[in-house]
């Protein structure tokens, strides 16, 4: 809408609304029509649409070869599930890996907070994939997590980023992979001790 140049505006202010007629008319339809509400949403329905507007945001539908991004399925109730029984820096560590959202360059550079995107020893992107499957700095870990999937006698393809990410059985060893790269350095304090956990 455009105005005149000289177009000039008033404004008025009345505490409450008090003594002004349409607005008391207003303020007494909207309190009338909240009285008569229902449809009232409660704390489990917020949740619920809370929990689907989470599970939308990550539901991804086919792998990006560019970025090497690992895009899964909607969290299932069993991962959602598994990430909540695991101790606090395993989950979040397994959270940031299947959201692509940590501290690896290839997310960092895309907000400008590393010069490169690039893995300092392999000189290639640090992407999710990157990290898990094929860093060279990582190899001796790398070995010892499949090994110990392998003691364990857990069925899956260690070669597949998805099926590590999307597995709620191998998370406590993939976080514990993860810790012992100590790639992520503000998880290195969770690092069991010699007794405790998997030794990797």
């Amino acid at each position: 809408m455009n105005f005149p140049h000289d177009f000039r505006t008033r404004f008025f202010w009345t505490p409450g609304h008090e003594g002004v007629e349409l607005n008391e008319q207003a303020d007494a339809t909207v309190k009338e029509a909240a009285e008569e509400q229902e449809d009232v949403m409660t704390l489990k329905s917020s949740l619920g649409m809370t929990l689907r507007k989470i599970r939308s945001y990550f539901h991804i539908r086919k792998y990006n070869f560019n970025t090497g991004r690992p895009f899964l399925t909607a969290p299932s109730k069993r991962v959602a599930d598994a990430l909540s029984s695991l101790e606090k820096g395993h989950a979040a560590i397994i959270f940031q890996l299947r959201s692509d959202h940590n501290a690896l360059n290839a997310y960092l550079h895309r907000f400008h907070l590393v010069d490169s995107s690039w893995c300092q020893t392999c000189r290639v992107p640090e992407t999710t994939t990157h990290f898990l499957m094929h860093c060279r700095r990582f190899t001796t870990q790398r070995q010892n997590f499949r090994r110990w999937l392998k003691k364990e006698k857990i069925k899956i393809n260690p070669h597949s980023t998805k099926a590590l990410l999307d597995n709620p059985t191998v998370f406590p060893f993939l976080a514990e992979f993860v810790l012992h790269t100590k790639c992520f350095s503000s998880f290195v304090s969770y690092l069991p001790s010699d007794e405790d956990g998997a030794k990797l």
